[in-house]
């Protein structure tokens, strides 16, 4: 295999880049806009309720006489929301390469004969590395597991519910043909790994501002979106590489990370939601992890990926 840094192209220098960050951020923005205007008409405190209408409860028809807009558009542009990053990816691929340049990128989304090792570790490697935190922090603090919620089916129907919405109607389809299937091999070939992926960091981190603006503390939900997004970027890089440079593992690692996370805090342990200690030990593993995994690309381990 080739490394990263081989299958950038240096004469298409960071242009496209560029222009993909800002279209990410154009695209999502502008319809969190729109979102949050249609949502102050119905009498909604700001867009991100409908978002969550749109993605958890699927209840937009409740509203739907107090919409300015059809319900479907309402639900079109909270998916678009979600959807930046990828559509961007789509849309300069498009556009700066032409069909061609398209069905490559597209392709990794479809580049499936990965070995086995990747996808486990994809879908469970977060879930186990939450379970160890609640674990250490239950050592601390034994209270939240009171919450605790066994009535299964019901919990594994929630477990398989938030794992598919995080991954198919947001965060993972939804951002990682861009991110990784877009930004990071030309970002790696001019800057190496560990560069890399703390620009992208960074600018992912910034991509969810509008939903940290609506919040009580926006400047202290965003520090905090910092500290979690920029060590998960350099795991992700880390994994696509050594994945072949599958975004399809990608996508199921986001997924799963969002999706367990929800899973845990909304019902298998709703008393999480309010203990910050536990969301400490695992930002702690997850700095540790992603150290790890700079050190590790540094090193020319796990830093190989499939040919661009």
């Amino acid at each position: 295999m080739t490394s990263a840094k081989d299958n950038s192209s240096g004469a298409a220098g960071l242009r496209p880049v560029i222009l993909f960050f800002a279209l990410a951020y154009v695209i999502s923005w502008t319809a969190a806009l729109a979102l949050h205007l249609v949502a102050r008409r119905a009498g909604l405190e700001d867009f991100g309720s409908l978002m969550g209408m749109a993605e958890t409860t699927f209840n937009l028809g409740s509203v739907a006489d107090r919409l300015v807009l059809p319900v479907p558009v309402v639900w079109a542009l909270t998916r678009i929301v979600d959807f930046g990053p990828t559509l961007a990816g789509l849309i300069a691929a498009t556009f700066l390469g032409g069909h061609r340049e398209l069905r490559r990128r597209v392709g990794k989304l479809f580049r499936w004969r990965v070995d086995g090792v990747w996808y486990a570790l994809a879908i469970v490697g977060p879930a186990v590395v939450m379970l160890l935190a609640m674990g250490l922090y239950a050592l601390l603090d034994s209270s939240f597991l009171a919450s605790a919620n066994l009535a299964w089916p019901a919990t594994l129907s929630a477990l398989l519910f938030w794992l598919a919405v995080r991954t198919f109607l947001g965060g993972g389809l939804g951002e990682e043909l861009g991110w990784r299937g877009y930004a990071l091999s030309p970002l790696t070939g001019r800057y190496g790994p560990a560069m890399a992926s703390f620009i992208i960091g960074v600018v992912w981190t910034f991509w969810h501002l509008p939903g940290h603006l609506i919040g009580a503390s926006p400047l202290a939900n965003l520090i905090g979106q910092l500290l979690f997004t920029v060590p998960l970027s350099f795991i992700a890089t880390w994994l696509y590489f050594r994945a072949g440079g599958s975004v399809l593992v990608l996508t199921l690692f986001h997924g799963s990370a969002n999706g367990f996370m929800a899973f845990f805090e909304r019902n298998l342990f709703p008393g999480l939601r309010d203990a910050d200690g536990w969301l400490l030990i695992f930002l702690v593993l997850s700095i540790g992890l992603s150290a790890w995994a700079a050190s590790s690309m540094r090193g020319g381990d796990g830093h190989e990926s499939a040919s661009e």
